[in-house]
């Protein structure tokens, strides 16, 4: 009887045991990628990672995400970076902009703490020295340009071709924001090729609603250019549109969604989706400097057809048949 009590024993023991390696082999095989945004917007481009990852094999359960959300501005982002650099240590960190991991890039300069890292959608990674080359980038980024800055000029040319009788375009953008004033520099030189009339307008931490109505002029077409201050106030450019018929060429679905005419830029789940590929290069032990860094997979046109019929504006059908259609959000107006 006592020897079956023993055996008994025995077998908890082992079982005990067993559980207690397994338990521990499955936090060691736990991923965690640390995430740092700023702005709520950005976060479909988590949502475009946790698909793509899926896609690639990868059970989400083995997955953890450290995830800081901070504000639209650098010294704001800035304790989140130090935070997720210095005391998470994850395994890699998606950066979901170009503020964002130019921030992470001071960060790990500083400390001397370099944590690979790839961003989802930066306009201008090579010119703002993050990497070295596309082919090669050297150092610790890597991942998708969304080639945002130099698409600014196709963006100018299809907004005034595919709107008959639009007369100039008022260009929105940050003159504090280094690839904000690299686009607007980009976007002139196309508009004097193209011969189009075009006027900059900075926005920065306030939106001037009085200041742009004093600069717009009948027959005037409204265009944003790349910058998370612009990104800010999509609602209060979506208003101005509306009360004052004037169309809005921005860059991204969610924008055209709000109430914007035309997007013409990947999307950010699509920019996500996307830099899966680069993070799961990492995690199999591939170094982000010899992961060449890639340009968006697809570029779509996006139109909002709610916002097309209050404009009742005159519009190309041969660049019409190119759009897609961005279902209404509900933005002020409708």
């Amino acid at each position: 009887m006592r020897k079956g009590w023993i055996l008994i024993l025995i077998a908890v023991i082992i079982a005990l045991t067993a559980a207690f390696f397994m338990t521990e082999r499955a936090e060691e095989d736990t991923v965690t990628i640390g995430v740092l945004l700023s702005g709520e917007n950005r976060i479909d481009k988590l949502d475009g990672i946790k698909d793509g990852l899926e896609e690639l094999g990868y059970e989400m359960d083995g997955i953890s995400f450290v995830i800081f959300e901070g504000e639209e501005d650098a010294e704001l982002l800035e304790p989140y970076a130090e935070q997720l650099v210095i005391e998470e240590e994850p395994d890699v960190i998606a950066s979901f902009g170009g503020i964002e991991t130019q921030v992470l890039a001071e960060v790990m300069e500083e400390q001397n703490h370099f944590i690979p890292t790839v961003f989802v959608g930066m306009a201008a990674p090579l010119e703002t020295g993050i990497i070295e080359d596309f082919r090669e980038p050297g150092g610790a980024f890597t991942g998708v340009s969304n080639f945002h800055m130099n698409l600014s000029a196709k963006r100018l040319e299809l907004f005034t071709e595919i709107i008959g009788g639009l007369e100039r375009v008022v260009l929105i953008y940050s003159d504090d924001i280094d690839i904000s004033r690299r686009s607007l520099a980009l976007t002139e030189e196309a508009a004097d090729a193209l011969g189009i009339q075009v006027e900059p307008f900075h926005l920065s931490g306030h939106f001037d609603k009085e200041a742009l109505e004093d600069v717009l002029e009948e027959g005037d077409g409204l265009m944003t250019l790349p910058s998370y201050q612009v990104e800010a106030f999509t609602d209060e450019i979506v208003s101005f549109s509306l009360e004052n018929s004037v169309p809005v060429m921005g860059i991204y679905d969610y924008e055209v969604e709000a109430g914007f005419l035309f997007g013409y830029g990947s999307s950010f789940y699509g920019q996500g989706f996307q830099a899966a590929r680069h993070i799961s290069l990492i995690l199999q032990g591939n170094s982000p400097g010899d992961i060449p860094v890639e340009l968006p997979d697809q570029i779509p046109f996006f139109i909002n057809e709610e916002v097309s019929e209050q404009l009742n504006l005159e519009l190309d059908e041969n660049l019409l048949k190119l759009t897609e259609p961005v279902k209404n959000g509900g933005g002020e107006g409708e």
